[in-house]
């Protein structure tokens, strides 16, 4: 059934335009490679677009839409690789820019470590190409755009405003839904080590700020508040993400990197110059997380005390009474 209240055609147009030109202005720098950010950029144009077709789905052909969101997906996990790398190799370097001479040991190991990330960067290149030559000849922008022009050409002739009774509560059920996902997570702050359940929070973090992101134009900014606190929610637990990941791959790039000096070698005495450094930066990926999370729960509490969440959810059902 294909949605009519013109006013939720409107806020989905609008808001899937603008990400679908944020993604043509950065996909467009992706096959050189040159910089970071245009992977970066890609994927989360593509995460924006993904959230807001989940949204308004039903705003749009129900074929058309499957289709849309089968290639978006393919465009965002074919990046993922190639974008978890860029992050790596950036960390690592910044890393080693900022060694003084009480760390000089650790010099080599991290080198090593940057050498080998370098490499696999790159031999992940090929493979972005390939997903993005597929991803254009599906001509996915193009079917959006056309569906999305199409749309605003009809709805510009009536002078459709963003607001309206069905926009508020339609609104309202996906903001709600998201919070409450959010809620939901918050029992792994009493457990330091429950990595599950972190992971659980930022993903539900990062869905209710895209929401709320989404929905903001019709509530005419009064959101904003609430999308700060997401975004930071989002960003700390990210970075405590990152830190379980560097604690998991370091291990598993330190037995690795000790079998290829074995087998080149014959013996793992060389592997001896760089493990400091890899033991080096695994404690201090420790360290960060440990620190972070302390940050989150400290944040979480103040966000409570201050009826964020509250306050966000008083004004959604204020506007859909």
């Amino acid at each position: 059934m294909t949605i009519e209240d013109q006013s939720y055609q409107l806020l989905a147009c609008g808001y899937l335009r603008s990400q679908l030109d944020a993604l043509i202005n950065a996909i467009e720098g992706v096959p050189r490679g040159e910089d970071i950010e245009c992977v970066h950029k890609s994927r989360v144009a593509t995460r924006r677009i993904r959230a807001a077709l989940g949204i308004f789905a039903d705003c749009f052909p129900s074929r058309r839409v499957r289709q849309w969101r089968k290639h978006i997906k393919r465009l965002t996990r074919g990046l993922g690789p190639a974008r978890d790398k860029d992050v790596q190799i950036e960390f690592v370097e910044r890393f080693l820019s900022e060694l003084d001479e009480s760390n000089k040991d650790c010099q080599s190991g991290i080198e090593r470590l940057a050498l080998r990330l370098r490499q696999q960067r790159e031999s992940f290149q090929a493979g972005v190409i390939s997903t993005l030559d597929k991803f254009e000849a599906a001509e996915i922008l193009m079917d959006m755009h056309c569906e999305i022009e199409r749309l605003l050409f009809g709805l510009r002739r009536t002078e459709t405003q963003l607001q309206s009774s069905f926009v508020f509560r339609h609104t309202r059920e996906h903001i709600v839904e998201k919070y409450d996902a959010l809620r939901s997570s918050q029992s792994g702050l009493d457990d330091p080590g429950d990595k599950k359940a972190h992971h659980r929070m930022r993903i539900a973090a990062k869905k209710l700020r895209y929401v709320l992101e989404i929905c903001n134009p019709a509530y005419e900014e009064r959101l904003s508040a609430s999308i700060k606190t997401a975004r930071k929610l989002q960003t700390m637990l990210g970075e405590i993400h990152d830190c379980d990941v560097w604690m998991d791959f370091i291990a598993q790039f330190a037995m690795e990197e000790k079998h290829r000096t074995m087998d080149y070698f014959g013996e793992s005495g060389p592997f001896e110059l760089i493990e400091p450094g890899l033991i080096y930066i695994g404690r201090e990926r420790r360290q960060r997380r440990e620190k972070t999370f302390e940050q989150l729960v400290t944040y979480w509490q103040k966000v409570k005390a201050n009826r964020v969440w509250e306050d966000m959810l008083s004004l959604v059902e204020a506007c859909a009474e």
